[in-house]
């Protein structure tokens, strides 16, 4: 048996020296790991803690599991060594991947989601030859499906603008044309 002990169902409240006054009365504690939420830093209601004897760690066992602490009733057994795991989004790692439409991977053991990163495209420029690095990237672009070109403007207009701007130059010529009567 180790002397590593799992602490489950613990209150949010507890922090180390709490948990570590109750265990000390069983025996000699070394150290006190609360577990907390990656994302958010809340503690997840476990925590593992280090006897200095195996013969501590048992008593601790027999006398504190089912018992109440800060409200709550704990469960304290042996810690079972962590299982090594792959890191999630770790491709070619024998991960099991559902790519979807969606831009998404998911690994399918622990239901986690990420944003999948576009590889991109790569150009490489040679000298001061800018202008064949920007021709070769359009055409890679054009081929992903990425780019399409688009008529030369050299502004846009709403069509309500571009109507009324064309009542206004009608007005204007028949104004001009009136002046030229008299």
């Amino acid at each position: 048996m180790g002397k590593t002990l799992y602490v489950g169902n613990i209150s949010a409240e507890a922090i180390e020296n709490d948990i570590k006054t109750s265990f000390s009365t069983i025996g000699e504690v070394e150290s006190v790991k609360i577990i907390t939420d990656a994302y958010t830093g809340q503690p997840k209601g476990f925590c593992f803690i280090e006897m200095e004897s195996e013969e501590d760690a048992k008593k601790a066992i027999a006398d504190l599991n089912g018992s109440t602490f800060m409200e709550k009733k704990i469960v304290v057994n042996e810690a079972r060594p962590q299982k090594p795991r792959e890191r999630a989004g770790a491709a070619g790692r024998g991960g099991n991947f559902n790519r979807s439409s969606r831009g998404y991977e998911r690994n399918m053991d622990s239901g986690y989601r990420k944003e999948r990163k576009d590889p991109g495209l790569e150009v490489k420029v040679y000298g001061n030859n800018i202008e064949n690095a920007l021709r070769d990237l359009k055409n890679k672009l054009q081929k992903e499906g990425i780019f399409k070109e688009l008529k030369k403007r050299r502004y846009y207009e709403k069509p309500s603008v571009k109507e009324k701007n064309k009542r206004i130059e009608a007005i204007k010529k028949k104004i001009k044309a009136s002046k030229f009567k008299r």
